[in-house]
């Protein structure tokens, strides 16, 4: 930043990225009030230089598709015009950078067949963005007219909703019987031996009550003859 600009108290954003070598950094404004009244800049590029290191302005209007660029002056704010309106040289680039490494540039008034070109591209943009927006809404339509339609002629609906209310209860009872049990410190092994003390005492009754036969010596020999012990 020079001394002059310094003491008028002016500051910019700087922009955080560094430039490339070999690059100048050209700011777009879309108006010279923005400049005036230090605020950020609308685009950012970074434009090679030429060989002998300037810039070529054609270069920065096809960046951006615009008719014409004018680079302003940062400490005057005004637009600066250069030898050749179509190129700036090193020295001039080296100048309109010098204040915050930026060459600031406005578009020119367009001429009247440049704002009919652009109406016409916006328009057609407007068009395009109508049109996608519409078909991004036929399949929205279709699922909800067939959800209707399903609600209002068929029991799918119903069923649906009815399965996933049971189905929702039995997660719930899941869950209870679920914390009902971990409420529970289990000793495995007095389980083992009431589970063992259970199926004696069921093997006693049906040995009283003739449901089940031991025959000791019978189911012996029919072990010792075919490898079974069944009767």
């Amino acid at each position: 930043m020079t001394q002059e600009a310094a003491s008028r108290g002016l500051v910019y954003r700087q922009v955080p990225s560094k430039i490339p070598p070999r690059h100048a950094r050209v700011a777009f404004y879309d108006g010279l009030w923005k400049i005036e009244e230090l605020q950020r800049a609308d685009l950012y590029a970074d434009i090679p230089l030429e060989p002998c290191g300037g810039l070529d302005l054609r270069k920065v209007c096809a960046t951006w598709g615009l008719e014409g660029c004018q680079p302003i002056d940062p400490m005057r704010w005004t637009v600066f015009e250069p030898g050749n309106p179509h190129f700036l040289s090193s020295v001039a680039v080296k100048v309109l950078s010098d204040y915050d490494g930026c060459i600031k540039i406005i578009e020119p008034p367009l001429s009247d067949s440049a704002q009919q070109k652009r109406r016409m591209r916006e328009s057609t943009s407007d068009i395009t963005v109508t049109f996608i927006s519409l078909m991004a809404m036929i399949p929205l339509a279709i699922q909800t007219y067939a959800s209707e339609f399903v609600d209002e002629h068929t029991s799918l609906a119903r069923i649906y909703r009815n399965s996933w209310r049971e189905r929702k209860q039995l997660k719930r009872k899941a869950a209870s019987w679920v914390t009902w049990l971990c409420g529970f410190e289990i000793d495995w092994a007095a389980a083992a031996r009431l589970l063992v003390v259970i199926v004696t005492l069921v093997m006693l009754v049906a040995v009283i009550t003739g449901r089940v036969e031991l025959a000791v010596r019978q189911r012996a020999r029919n072990w010792a003859h075919t490898g079974s012990i069944s009767l």
